[in-house]
């Protein structure tokens, strides 16, 4: 049952309530390859798309947000208050600076810059 569980628990709040109240044990199988399905007569379908079909919407999880809606401080150019400046006297750290410049070269540079002002 702990493969359903984790499973169900990407796709609902409480995965014991809907096992013990929409599903019996004889309905959970687990395929060849791992993938935990519900069986329906002859239909096998994949626990998470099963949840996501059969339970009521209050018991689903909200979808993980996606895309570029929020802002982003790149886009303005601007470094967010607060964060520390690697290039600065006060904060001056070289593996940051290292570690900026193979992750974030943009940031890199804006600090960098913001610093010799």
């Amino acid at each position: 049952m702990a493969p359903a569980v984790s499973a169900l628990s990407e796709v609902v709040h409480d995965p014991q309530l809907v096992l013990n109240t929409q599903l019996k044990r004889d309905q959970i199988q687990r395929e060849p390859d791992g993938t935990v399905v519900v069986v329906d007569g002859y239909e096998r379908t994949p626990v998470g798309e099963w949840a996501k079909a059969k339970t009521p919407a209050w018991m689903q999880k909200a979808p993980k947000p996606q895309g570029s809606g929020a802002p982003s401080s790149r886009a303005s150019g601007e470094i967010t208050p607060g964060t520390k400046n690697p290039f600065s006297a006060e904060d001056f750290n070289l593996t940051e600076q290292s570690r900026l410049y193979k992750t974030d070269r943009d940031l890199y540079e804006r600090l960098k810059n913001a610093a010799n002002r």
